[in-house]
């Protein structure tokens, strides 16, 4: 399945007595970026620019793309230029046109929808930003062009399957253009639309459809112009085709969900919350452990005593290389920073916005290894933790967010909601008793494990603690939203 555009401005033309087309060719490449985060790859498009717009490469252009599409593939038609009407057919205007042969040197509505009918492809989306100001010379009275005609567009839409069309204004009406955001109005908030921006014209949570795109533009585009306007102006956006809420222009679920990643959450508490790293090292690898030592056969309170003295001058050297590198990032004072410890094989760093502890013990599993714990909690400020401070301080330490949702979770219930969704957005790998999950997020790579306990999310390839925990609350939306599970935030 492909999404194929094709995409054309026409900003200047040849004919130098028609008139320009303000901010066209950024129209253009807006349109270009706004598609290829939805689907339509750069590869997939076909833009034409200026003198690359002729009449012959444009009919040359659709014939190709008609060509190669199949059933399952979705073409979208993006023109920005002159448009007008002339005996009774629609046209836009080429590169090439010329106000005394507007007809033949003009682009035909009708002979480009005429192509697109005999395409396979199951979708067509076309949106034309028409300005309506083709032939201002004076030419003979039998073919001065008058504006698009709205009943001609529509009866001809009307007769391709699958097709919707987006016109920037009604009859008798021009398309206008912001000067302060260097676009068309009408492209400007088609544009916002795509790039999810606009949560008016989003619905269930992700899709830009029809229907909702076409009610953002009636209410956003009048607002606009009375803006950035001093003189009342009417410019009516318009469409005709297949106006539903089930026809989908665009899924915005990667857009939105790179947008929550890149904008850090509002979290009013984060005290649930403990940044976490395991490591595990062989014993005889520590730096206190001597020839003359015996690698411990099991964990017991000897086994402890002897690994918290060996690692204690370890523990030490990480306390204080962490305590000064707090105290310059976050020009502590004296009494806002306490270093407590190392003893019994664990050490703190406490500060007025979180703790930092770091413990070593024998892996009760392996008594051969210790495993090195280190993590952030009590945390009391998220603003001190989404900061460049603490990713220099503790950049590549850790790799998993603890989440306690403060009440024991159904794994059950979380496996079983999970598969109503057959797959789509979450799949889950879990135990014949049901007392841990394994869950993958549709387009996230992170793992999360989930148990009656808390959530736990994993990243190692992650070096920063603030990306991690934008990861950790763009996944907490999915499950929270989603799933029925609990926020992150205490109550």
């Amino acid at each position: 399945m492909s999404h194929v555009a094709l995409l054309i401005a026409l900003e200047d033309y040849a004919d130098a007595s028609i008139s320009s087309v303000p901010f066209a060719a950024a129209d253009l490449a807006g349109f270009s970026n706004a598609l290829s985060a939805v689907g339509f790859d750069v590869d997939n498009q076909v833009c034409r620019l200026n003198g690359q717009a002729t009449k012959s490469g444009i009919e040359s252009d659709l014939r190709k793309l008609t060509r190669r599409l199949t059933h399952d593939d979705t073409l979208l038609l993006f023109y920005v230029g002159h448009g007008f009407s002339l005996s009774g057919a629609n046209y836009l205007s080429c590169y090439d046109t010329r106000p005394d042969d507007l007809a033949e040197t003009s682009l035909s509505i009708q002979r480009l929808l005429e192509t697109l009918s005999s395409c396979k492809c199951r979708r067509m989306i076309l949106f034309l930003d028409v300005a309506h100001e083709v032939a201002p010379t004076e030419v003979e009275a039998d073919v001065i062009p008058s504006p698009f005609d709205d009943a001609q567009l529509e009866s001809s839409i009307g007769r391709l399957q699958q097709a919707v069309c987006f016109v920037s204004c009604r009859h008798g009406e021009t398309s206008h253009a912001s000067v302060q955001n260097k676009h068309a109005v009408w492209t400007l908030h088609v544009l916002e639309a795509l790039s999810g921006d606009a949560a008016a014209a989003i619905t269930n949570g992700r899709f830009v459809t029809a229907s909702s795109l076409q009610q953002y533009l009636v209410q956003a585009v009048p607002r606009t112009l009375r803006a950035e306007f001093a003189t009342p102006i009417n410019q009516m956006p318009w469409i005709c085709g297949e106006v539903s809420d089930d026809f989908v222009i665009a899924d915005l679920s990667s857009v939105l969900d790179r947008k929550r990643l890149e904008t850090t959450p509002p979290m009013p508490r984060l005290d649930a919350v403990v940044l976490s790293a395991i490591k595990s090292q062989p014993v005889k690898h520590l730096p206190g452990f001597k020839k003359s030592h015996r690698i411990p056969d099991s964990k017991n309170s000897n086994a402890d005593a002897f690994i918290a003295g060996i690692t204690e001058p370890t523990l030490q050297s990480d306390l204080e290389a962490t305590f000064l590198t707090l105290k310059s990032a976050y020009q502590f004072k004296r009494l806002e920073i306490e270093k407590r410890g190392p003893a019994d094989g664990a050490g703190v760093i406490a500060t007025p916005f979180f703790e930092y502890s770091v413990s070593v013990e024998l892996d009760s599993d392996d008594p051969t290894q210790v495993l090195w714990n280190r993590t952030i909690s009590k945390i009391s400020d998220p603003a001190q933790i989404f900061c460049d401070a603490f990713d220099r301080v503790f950049a590549g330490v850790f790799d998993t967010i603890e989440i306690s949702t403060g009440e024991p979770i159904d794994v059950t219930a979380v496996i079983d909601r999970i598969e109503q969704f057959d797959g789509r957005d979450f799949t889950a790998t879990y135990d014949s008793d049901c007392t841990v999950c394994f869950v993958r997020v549709s387009g996230i790579t992170t793992m999360i494990r989930i148990t009656p306990s808390g959530v736990f999310i994993s990243d190692q390839r992650v070096d920063s603690p603030t990306a991690l925990l934008k990861s950790a609350m763009l996944i907490q939306t999915k499950l929270t939203n989603e799933l029925g599970l609990k926020s992150l935030s205490s109550t």
